[in-house]
């Protein structure tokens, strides 16, 4: 608790909550729709006042409660927050239609309670001691490579687990699932190492890296005939069938 305490006391600037705006909003397609909505509204005072009028004559509007200037469509947020309580905007042209806005309140900015930001700051340090310790390892593991360490005595030492991939072919598909990103990579990196070299650290994102070494390589070889047999007289079947059919259309 002291540590998250003096990380907030530290860095009390990163916990703000900006200001935020509720407003009710009227859109057009036209402009003439919006000048004529605007004049019938020009003389009423309140916020609640225009909500009930056009509650009354069924005008459609769309109400927005405690946003952020930067969750706004930029050329209604600009003017949106210049206005005072109540006060009408002029008309708003967007690429969508032509809008009108009322503002009803304004939240000011403030700075957050120790207790209201505690969890965003745990999660901050947890974070940032997470990116140490991989930042740590990744250089351990790199002067362990230089050093000539070899994969399982590395594996040992800083506490990672030694998986072993067998017959990877670059059709491979009895990896788990979820982790394409390893998947993909392996492959493509696996087919252009050399035997028996424990190869450089491959980073897959800020978060993830591995290392790993060819231990054997079995050399393509043609596959047997009697198992391949039927596959081989289907394809040669379609090939004959296909230069009928050219024959058939170039003497046609």
């Amino acid at each position: 608790t002291n540590e998250v305490l003096e990380y907030y006391n530290n860095n009390s600037d990163l916990y703000i909550e900006n200001e935020k705006r509720s407003f009710i909003q009227f859109n057009f397609k036209t402009l003439n729709e919006a000048e004529r909505f605007k004049e019938k509204i020009r003389n009423i005072a309140t916020y609640k006042e225009i909500k009930s009028y056009a509650d009354k004559n069924n005008t459609q509007y769309n109400f927005f409660e405690n946003l952020e200037k930067n969750e706004i469509l930029d050329e209604i947020a600009k003017l949106l927050f210049t206005l005072n309580t109540n006060e009408q905007s002029s008309i708003i042209k967007t690429p969508l239609a032509h809008h009108i806005i009322i503002l009803k309140s304004i939240l000011p900015k403030k700075q957050l309670s120790f207790e209201s930001a505690k969890n965003k700051i745990v999660k901050t340090i947890s974070n940032n001691d997470v990116n140490n310790f991989l930042i740590d390892l990744e250089n351990q593991i790199s002067q362990d490579i230089l050093k000539g360490v070899n994969l399982k005595e590395i594996t040992i030492k800083n506490g990672i687990k030694l998986s072993n991939i067998n017959n990877l072919t670059k059709n491979f598909d009895e990896f788990n699932k979820e982790n394409k990103l390893f998947n993909n990579s392996i492959v493509k990196n696996a087919f252009n190492a050399n035997l028996n070299f424990l190869n450089d650290i491959i980073k897959l994102d800020q978060d993830k890296f591995y290392i790993f070494e060819v231990v054997k390589i079995i050399k393509p070889l043609p596959l047997d005939f009697t198992r391949i047999k039927d596959n081989i007289l289907k394809d040669w079947e379609l090939d004959k069938r296909i230069e009928k059919i050219e024959v058939e259309i170039k003497n046609k």
